[in-house]
Formats: C-alpha cells, sequence, structure tokens
C-alpha cells in the first residue's frame, strides 16, 4: 500500500503584475494558511519520505513551510509538477521509485482537484488553497496507479481548521 499526501499550494500574491506566473510568492494570507495546517499536520501524521513540489515560488514555499508538519526534511522541486494538469502528475507518480511507501505532492489546480477524483471517485467541488488530501492507495508499486485505486483518510483546509478554533 502507498500513500500519498496531496496539496496544493497556499494562496499567492497578485500584488506585482510584473511578475510571472511562475514567480508569484505566496500573500499574507497564504502564509497564515501555512502555519495553520503545519499545526494540524504535525499532531499525529506519519513520517512523509519525501516531500515533492512544483518549481513555482508559491508551491517551493508551501512546501518548506510546511514540511516540518509533514516530518519530513527531504524537500524536492520538479518542474514536471508545474503543471495545472492531473496526467502528468499522475505520469510523474507512476514514475516514483517503489522504496517510497509515502510521499507528499504540492502542486497547483486544477491539477490537484482533478488528480484527487481521479484516485478516489470522490466528487470534489472545490480544493481550496493550502488544502491537504491524504490518500490511501490500493497498490504495491507506484507504476501500477490506477483510477479509484485510493481512498481520501484525511482532508485539511485552513477554514475548516479555523473555524474549529472559533468554535472551541
Amino acid at each position: 500500500m502507498k500513500k500519498l499526501t496531496l496539496i496544493r499550494h497556499a494562496k499567492s500574491s497578485w500584488k506585482d503584475t510584473s511578475l510571472a506566473d511562475h514567480d508569484r510568492p505566496l500573500n499574507k494570507r497564504g502564509r497564515r494558511d501555512l502555519t495553520t495546517i503545519a499545526l494540524a499536520l504535525s499532531q499525529g501524521v506519519p513520517l512523509c519520505e519525501r516531500v515533492y513540489c512544483s518549481t513555482a515560488l508559491r508551491a517551493h514555499q508551501t512546501a518548506v513551510g510546511l514540511a516540518p508538519g509533514l516530518a519530513c526534511d527531504s524537500l524536492y522541486a520538479s518542474p514536471e509538477l508545474y503543471t495545472f494538469s492531473a496526467p502528468a502528475l499522475i505520469t510523474f507518480l507512476q514514475r516514483l521509485p517503489d522504496e517510497l511507501k509515502h510521499i507528499a505532492l504540492v502542486g497547483h489546480n486544477p491539477a490537484c482537484q482533478e488528480l484527487l477524483i481521479w484516485l478516489t471517485g470522490e466528487e470534489v467541488d472545490r480544493y481550496p488553497t493550502c488544502a491537504v488530501a491524504d490518500i490511501q492507495l490500493r497498490c504495491s508499486h507506484w507504476e501500477t496507479l490506477e483510477k479509484n485505486c485510493g481512498s481520501r483518510i484525511r482532508w485539511l483546509t485552513p477554514k475548516r481548521l479555523q473555524d474549529k478554533v472559533r468554535a472551541d
């Protein structure tokens, strides 16, 4: 069995219109949401062997901010993950070495949302920024990853966590 922690990057800034999409940093809300999600991840999450992220600045900043909460210090940025296409993410995952049992992937929408739907068969209306889906995969080898082979076992969003804190 494999496990995937699928994360959409935190909220990015559109303030500097001269920046290319690839170079946009996180905004204030994105940095705040990172703190909320990192704390939730650090509470009882099993060890994640590697974190892979897009080379986009906002994805890299998200991965760096969440790595301690994922109990992982192995971070790999890949240009292949700067994509908005679920099939590109699937291909990336199918090429992973089998010794990896649990990885995290920080990427972009709509690719993250489409990948979650493809893996689990669940209807997902929205994949908010900085949302985290833990997916248990019913496969022994990454190359055998296929449609509907996963079950979502955890769903974290900044808003749900902040609403819970307010309610407590």
